[in-house]
């Protein structure tokens, strides 16, 4: 278990809406954007189907390898794109995903009420 997301069901949920939501939100829309939605205000949450999923993998131990797997299998199984397995992007996407969930956030660290003044992002 990673100390960045708590084991507490209560304590979770204030991580996850003390900004680590957001910030997953916010890596996913700039760095993997497979359907190319990153511009577009209203499709801000597009990904959002995703979040507790990957966080779910990382919190059970989840390697680089894994995360990137399960995006692949995100992109084709649910997605319905015709995408290459192989393209580094991928793996790139995977290793900050990693690197997010194993990271301490200051903002998350703060609390709510700051997650909520600088807005999303990492």
């Amino acid at each position: 278990m990673h100390p960045a997301a708590p084991v507490d069901p209560l304590l979770f949920a204030a991580w996850w809406r003390g900004g680590a939501e957001a910030e997953l939100r916010d890596v996913l829309m700039r760095s993997w954007d497979p359907i190319g939605v990153a511009g577009d205000p209203a499709a801000a949450d597009e990904y959002d189907p995703y979040l507790l999923g990957l966080v779910g993998l990382l919190r059970a131990g989840a390697s680089v390898a894994d995360v990137a797997s399960r995006l692949l299998e995100i992109e084709r199984s649910e997605m319905g794109l015709s995408t290459d397995p192989a393209d580094p992007r991928r793996s790139a996407v995977a290793h900050r995903v990693h690197a997010w969930h194993a990271a301490p956030s200051p903002r998350r660290a703060a609390g709510p009420d700051a997650a909520r003044c600088d807005g999303p992002g990492r």
